[in-house]
Parts: C-alpha cells; structure tokens; sequence
C-alpha cells in the first residue's frame, strides 16, 4: 500500500525490524561473551599469569559493547536521531572484536565481522532512513 506524502510512513520498516533481532542477538552473545571474559580473566589471575594486551582491550570493550547493544536493542525503533550512530559504534566495536578474534586464530571473529556489517547496511536502508526522519504519528 503506498501512503500519500503528508502521511508518515508508521509501520517499522522490515530491514529496521531485522537490524533489532539481529542486535538482540549481539547483545545476549555479548553478555555471554561477557561472562566467559571475566571467567578466563579470574584463572588467568588465580595462576598468577600475565594478561596480554589484547586480552586486557578485551576486557574493557565487552561491557561496553554489552551496555551500548543493549540501548541500541531497546532504542532502535523508537525513531530518535542518535540511535544510528549508536549502532554504527556498536557494530564498529564488533568488528575491532571481530578482528582481534580472527588475529588470535578464531575463524568465527569472521561471523561477528560480516554480521556488524550487515546490520549497518539495513540501518541505512532507503526506507529505516525514511522512516526514522518522518514524525512519529
């Protein structure tokens, strides 16, 4: 169905829709990703070992990956100007993850790569850019 101009579009768009399960997603993998960090972080100190660098960035960028996907999941349609570019840092946060975990030989750093990528794609959609920008009803 088209709707006339002065009529903003008030359904949420399909690709908007998919970006919101798909940051779910992150956000309940994050938080598990979260809790096995600090679970290797706790043995690695009970063995009096050292951390690396990548494992301490690890560290500090998982609850705020956790925290951020979590806005933007409850947020995304809520048509407010800066949960965009919430996501775009979240999903750049992603793929800096993505990129340590391909770097430390995990081939599935590649998954969270692709997938970050996608769901900023769909956040730019045409149409999640039309309806964003219109007026709530």
């Amino acid at each position: 169905m088209i709707q006339p101009p002065n009529n903003p579009p008030t359904a949420v768009p399909k690709p908007l829709r998919t970006a919101r399960v798909l940051i779910w997603i992150q956000f309940a993998a994050s938080a598990l990703l979260l809790i096995l960090v600090f679970s290797e972080v706790a043995s690695i100190a009970d063995h009096g070992q050292e951390m690396t660098s990548l494992g301490s960035f690890e560290v500090v960028e998982d609850p705020i990956v956790v925290v951020l996907a979590l806005i933007a999941a409850i947020f995304i349609a809520s048509r407010k100007q800066w949960v965009r570019p919430l996501v775009v840092i979240v999903e750049a946060l992603a793929v800096m993850n993505g990129i340590i975990n391909v770097v430390n030989g995990a081939v599935a750093g590649l998954v969270g790569i692709v997938l970050a990528i996608f769901v900023v794609s769909l956040m730019f959609r045409p149409e999640v850019t039309a309806w964003g920008e219109a007026p709530a009803a």
